[in-house]
């Protein structure tokens, strides 16, 4: 699934962007004097990432129950990914990057020093959330790997996606049974 950008973004561009958008780029003065360089380029487009999630989030209403305005949103995004393999990848790596920040909320979700009336069931919800996100990366990638002919890498892909959907399944069981048996 190797995707070129046919319009390779600068880091000049993202920090600009950003900017523009309200939000600043912190490269550290420490590390980078110079002001930020080409290995910032992820980080960057990953506070450009935040920035447009989160306005899309505000924009769809996170509190009603069917976001309004999905279709337009989506129909932005499809203009944008023109052609079903640059989907697919983007896809894959938006899944992946799901499963990530599930874990990575896991991790802040406490704070240090300040129990939680519901911490027996913290990380039972989040871990089987990020198992079922990287089982829909795997399966994305299997069929592509299906499609290329290769069908020993598909066999991987999807054995992989089973046991995460099998660890994700009994993270959930747990937690519907440790809800059930009710407060201890």
């Amino acid at each position: 699934m190797g995707v070129a950008s046919n319009r390779p973004v600068t880091v000049l561009q993202l920090v600009a962007a950003l900017d523009v958008l309200g939000s600043t780029a912190s490269v550290d003065p420490q590390r980078r004097p110079h002001g930020a360089g080409e290995d910032d380029a992820l980080e960057l487009t990953g506070a450009l990432l935040a920035v447009a999630e989160l306005e899309a989030t505000a924009r769809l209403n996170p509190a009603a129950l069917e976001p309004q305005g999905l279709a337009d949103l989506q129909r932005g995004w499809h203009a944008q990914t023109p052609t079903l393999e640059l989907r697919r990848a983007v896809l894959v790596r938006r899944l992946q990057r799901t499963a990530y920040d599930i874990s990575r909320y896991l991790d802040t979700a406490k704070t240090p020093g300040q129990p939680r009336a519901d911490d027996r069931h913290i990380g039972l919800g989040p871990t089987a959330a990020a198992g079922y996100a990287l089982a829909a990366a795997n399966l994305l990638v299997a069929q592509h790997q299906a499609d290329q002919g290769d069908y020993d890498s598909a066999r991987q892909a999807l054995d992989s996606a089973a046991e995460l959907n099998a660890q994700a399944q009994t993270a959930a069981g747990l937690l519907r049974q440790r809800m059930d048996a009710g407060p201890t």
